[in-house]
């Protein structure tokens, strides 16, 4: 079965394609009692809030629709 990285990887890769921003790294940890998903993308000159803000809704609507991470994360 995939790893929550490899599933959320598989998700953000196609958003990353349509936004034109590179996905760096996808990170769940645990910090404390929470669980936090983190996905790191960058461009070549750089990248700007808006460029943020379009992965950020994308994937979360994705990641809404399959429901693969059990605990709550932020």
């Amino acid at each position: 079965m995939p790893t929550i990285l490899e599933q959320t990887e598989a998700l953000v890769k196609p958003v990353c394609d349509e936004v034109q921003v590179e996905l760096v790294d996808v990170e769940y940890v645990k910090e404390g009692q929470n669980f936090f998903l983190r996905i790191f993308v960058d461009t070549p000159g750089g990248i700007d809030i808006d460029q943020c803000a379009a992965v950020a809704e994308k994937l979360s609507e994705l990641l809404d629709e399959n429901d693969f991470i059990e605990e709550e994360y932020m």
